[in-house]
């Protein structure tokens, strides 16, 4: 056999070696699978076994090592098979960035993939929340760990929840405090609180502050309320005895001493805690504000005054109307602190005609008036008509009007529905209307009935 002969068949006895040994290449990826004995074992995605069924329970591979139990302990396996860190643990968590959580008689702790401790097993159940930081339970106190051990917060909380990256909020007892970014104690566990947020989405915190911890918290005997954004910053101090949500003009109600007012969502008092009582009607843009028996008329956005004038009381009458009372007197305003009707008369009430009424009392004398029931547009003044009856006459179109005349007591003529007079006030009785004419009996004819044209 020639030398060139025998290199040939070397080299192809070299591939075919290299063949066969990439035919038993353990595959990158296995599979915990139970055998037929109850054991587990590793397939591929074909299958095929690769590791025999012999553990008790079997995870799946994470940077190459998988954690098996046998007879209750646990350890770790490489894809081939081998046993690389005993059966030493209790408990044994997936591989991450080189460390594994696992368990030594109830407690947890860290390994590296030499089965060197990196955090010695103290805790009764460690919780990391993200790549630097973890929360340790100890005998039901919870705190925060590094990934070396370190202690962050002592474990001496009930509860630690991570608010966002600058707020933490730890309980102690039924009690609140937080802490910053750093793990610096911001609040003591002196609180509770609610999230919340503006009306434009902000997100903030309602602080409750417990000023008597003999009384059951859900009373809110003697609690003072405050405000804190998400960073951690006061906006408001626990002063406040009630903190309502933001409304639509992004302020928040607050009472403080029976008084109340607004702030704004950074804590600002936009309407001093001076008011007895606070009326608003945020779809008229517009709240009234009572103090000391004193209607204030203001903008519900910026709570700035509408008007000068404060009256002795208001109500909402429509949208764009509000009823005011002004030294024992009734009138009407608009949004903007117009008078509509001047604060002049005793009674103003809607009537069952669908109009205004309206009432002077004048030294004794009593004068009827009439408005529109939407606009509140006068239609007769209060100066002439004693009586304004029911719109009865002419189908609904006509009422009785009185005026007092000294010869003969009383007058009547009629008005229609725009206020306009259409017979003038000078017949003794009035009795219907047909055809554009009215029968009237005038004084001194001895009840004698004629048709008048109505003056449209």
């Amino acid at each position: 056999m020639s030398v060139m002969t025998f290199m040939k068949q070397l080299l192809s006895l070299a591939i075919l070696m290299g063949l066969a040994a990439c035919n038993v290449r353990t595959p990158d990826f296995l599979i915990p699978h139970q055998c037929a004995n109850g054991k587990y074992g590793y397939v591929d995605v074909n299958g095929k076994e690769w590791i025999e069924g012999s553990f008790d329970a079997a995870t799946e591979f994470s940077e190459n090592l998988a954690a098996v139990c046998v007879g209750g302990y646990w350890g770790y396996i490489d894809k081939e098979g081998e046993m690389v860190i005993p059966l030493l643990y209790s408990d044994a968590q997936p591989f991450s960035a080189g460390r594994a959580m696992v368990a030594k008689e109830g407690l947890y702790g860290y390994i590296d993939k030499n089965n060197q401790v990196i955090i010695p097993f103290l805790y009764d159940k460690i919780q990391p929340f993200s790549e630097s930081e973890a929360f340790a339970y100890k005998d039901k106190r919870v705190g925060i760990i590094d990934p070396d051990g370190k202690v962050l917060v002592p474990l001496e909380y009930d509860r630690i929840e991570k608010l966002n990256e600058h707020l933490y909020a730890v309980t102690r007892g039924r009690f609140v405090g937080f802490l910053n970014a750093q793990k610096e104690e911001l609040l003591p566990c002196k609180y509770n609180y609610t999230t919340m947020e503006d009306k434009t989405g902000k997100p903030l915190i309602r602080l409750r502050m417990n000023t008597n911890p003999r009384i059951i918290y859900l009373t809110n005997n003697g609690d003072k309320f405050g405000l804190m954004d998400m960073q951690g910053n006061i906006l408001a101090p626990c002063k406040y005895d009630a903190l309502d949500n933001f409304g639509n003009n992004n302020l928040a109600r607050v009472k403080r001493d029976d008084k109340y007012g607004f702030i704004d969502a950074n804590g600002k008092e936009i309407i001093l805690p001076m008011y007895d009582a606070i009326w608003e009607f945020p779809e008229s843009n517009r709240m009234v504000l009572r103090s000391d028996g004193i209607c204030s008329f203001v903008d519900y956005q910026t709570g700035q005054p509408v008007t000068s004038q404060r009256f002795q009381d208001m109500s909402r009458y429509n949208d764009n109307l509000f009823k005011v009372e002004l030294n024992d007197k009734l009138g009407m305003i608009d949004l903007d602190g117009n008078y509509v009707l001047e604060p002049i008369y005793s009674q103003m009430h809607v009537n069952m005609d669908g109009f205004l009424e309206l009432l002077i009392e004048n030294g004794g004398e009593v004068f009827n008036g009439m408005a529109s029931k939407e606009d509140a547009k006068l239609l007769i003044p209060c100066d002439r008509y004693v009586s304004i009856k029911s719109f009865e006459l002419g189908g609904g179109e006509y009422a009785v009007v009185v005026v007092e005349d000294e010869e003969y007591s009383y007058l009547r003529g009629l008005v229609n529905r725009q206020g306009k007079e259409v017979l003038p006030c000078k017949y003794f009785s009035i009795y219907t209307v047909e055809n554009g004419k009215c029968m009237v009996v005038e004084p001194r004819t001895n009840n004698k009935r004629k048709w008048v044209k109505l003056n449209e």
